[in-house]
């Protein structure tokens, strides 16, 4: 019986090193005004309170691709974008049918997880608290499932109890379709709000790098957002 008992003990003493984990990080993370739901909507948090202007940048080394910048605006009053111009011209109807589409599509995909288990302090120390997670895959919308091949990173100043960055990267190469990821980087900034204790996105910089057909393939996107404007409900 003693045995069994001490068995019972060395199998459960990990388990609950395990299930506390998350409940650790989470107390940890309470100074910055996050918890887990903020966390999982932290790019749209700002979303349905403020308008905003997101500027955004995409280049690909595909030969003969341009590389162009769109400026777009939001406004919570009726949930709508509107696309302003496109390298500083208007946009033609069809770039902005496509706009349109590509923000309802964000919009719908917002049923994220993060598994429970994969909680994890990188780095604390005086002055930096690293914490890292992956998200659930079978949660993910079809278009973000590459995200279930990512480790999120959320940087964490402990001398403002600010959240500085997040960093997404993925962990091995993957295929999806007729692509070969090699390389999925994402860095996201954010200010913080005093009035609504909201984080807002400062910018966002994104780097996948891929191999179609024995080609490499390098596509980057900036974006930069400003002009927040808080809208009452």
């Amino acid at each position: 019986m003693r045995a069994k008992i001490i068995i019972m003990g060395l199998v459960w003493f990990p388990f609950c090193q395990l299930f506390g984990q998350k409940e650790l990080i989470l107390e940890k993370i309470k100074p910055f005004h996050l918890d887990e739901y903020h966390i999982t909507h932290l790019f749209e948090n700002g979303l349905k309170k403020f308008q905003y202007q997101e500027e955004t940048t995409i280049e690909s080394s595909v030969e003969n691709t341009k590389t162009t910048t769109s400026l777009s605006s939001y406004s919570p009053k009726n949930d709508e974008w509107e696309l302003i111009s496109i390298n500083q011209n208007p946009p033609s109807q069809k770039e902005i049918k496509q706009f349109l589409k590509d923000k309802k599509r964000i919009k719908l995909i917002r049923k994220i997880k993060i598994d429970y288990h994969s909680w994890k302090i990188e780095t604390d120390n005086d002055s930096l608290l690293v914490v890292s997670f992956h998200y659930v895959k079978n949660n993910l919308p079809k278009d973000l499932k590459i995200l279930g091949k990512c480790k999120t990173n959320l940087y964490l100043n402990k001398r403002t109890n600010r959240l500085n960055k997040v960093s997404i990267e993925n962990q091995e190469k993957f295929r999806l379709k007729l692509y070969k990821i090699n390389k999925i980087y994402m860095e996201e900034y954010f200010n913080f709000d005093e009035l609504t204790s909201i984080y807002l996105s400062k910018s966002e910089y994104i780097y996948i790098q891929l191999k179609f057909l024995n080609q490499y393939i390098d596509v980057k996107q900036k974006k930069f957002f400003s002009n927040y404007q808080y809208s009452k409900p």
